[in-house]
């Protein structure tokens, strides 16, 4: 006869364990909000170091609830609230703050720029509204469980996080727009390529970045089924598209690495370029593989 106690003792560390899933995706709300205070005293670049980790909680979360079969509906409300504050709320903040650098506004008092810089600015928002009504559907749609409807919101997030780290890693003040004139100053110094003038050129227009957060707040919601890196067991038959991804993820890491492994001069270096590519990636082969299933 087992002891009264020792029920007791099992009944908590069931409950310990069930906890882990929960403690993971609270894990990723306390990234956010971190990241939101990093994107308001210039370090930009650590609120988009911040998504990189939240999103890895995100994973973990999912996973670890799957290997320890502790699901639960409070769980999956959680991980959305978490969710809209990681990946709605800061993405938003760092577009706004992106756009603010754009117009040179960064470090000027809110009341103190124009209303129609304010408004464009503002323009960043459309991610965390997008963000809450992607999150909404896949809450009640149960057609999502082996592929998504819309860009995930982690993806986008970490898309428009990867910015700001790509712009640090340039290793200058990106937090005042540079002149043409100065650009070509800077680049000089730095022994930017072409590559690099572009990126820092597009990352510091409005243009772009208004067009930016239109384009990835509206693939948050379109009606385009995406691939979900979710594992149905190991084999390769039914987790083909997944390997296929990882494949190309491989090859783009491989790419990146040869320059310093190899030292190859006039070499594009991809760097932290190889993040956005990735997502970019990950959109064309989720269109591609909806093309080939719908032949």
């Amino acid at each position: 006869m087992i002891h009264p106690k020792l029920y007791v003792i099992k009944g908590i560390f069931v409950r310990m364990i069930k906890a882990i899933p929960n403690t993971l995706t609270l894990c990723n709300l306390v990234c956010g909000c971190f990241g939101i205070v990093f994107a308001f005293n210039q370090q930009l670049e650590w609120a988009g170091y911040l998504i990189g980790i939240a999103a890895i909680f995100d994973f973990l979360d999912g996973f670890v609830a799957r290997l320890l079969n502790a699901k639960s509906l409070i769980g999956g409300q959680l991980d959305s609230l978490a969710d809209i504050v990681t990946f709605g709320v800061l993405p938003g903040v760092i577009i706004f703050q992106l756009l603010s650098i754009s117009f040179g506004e960064y470090f000027v008092e809110f009341s103190q720029r124009p209303t129609t810089h304010i408004a464009i600015q503002c323009i960043g928002f459309l991610i965390v509204t997008f963000s809450a009504l992607r999150l909404a559907k896949f809450n009640i749609d149960e057609s999502q469980s082996d592929s998504f409807v819309g860009m995930p919101t982690p993806a986008i997030a970490i898309f428009i996080g990867s910015l700001p780290v790509v712009l640090f890693s340039m290793e200058f003040n990106f937090y005042n727009p540079l002149s043409p004139e100065m650009l070509d100053t800077v680049g000089k110094m730095k022994y930017w390529s072409d590559l690099d003038f572009a990126v820092v050129s597009a990352l510091q227009s409005t243009a772009f970045l208004f067009g930016m957060a239109v384009v990835c707040s509206a693939m948050l919601v379109v009606p385009l089924r995406m691939l979900a890196l979710k594992f149905s067991g190991f084999g390769w038959s039914e987790n083909k598209n997944i390997f296929v991804f990882l494949i190309l993820v491989m090859i783009i890491a491989v790419y990146t690495a040869i320059p310093y492994v190899f030292y190859y001069k006039g070499m594009p270096v991809l760097d932290f370029l190889a993040i956005p590519l990735v997502i970019l990636i990950y959109l064309l082969y989720s269109g591609v593989t909806n093309i080939i299933k719908a032949k």
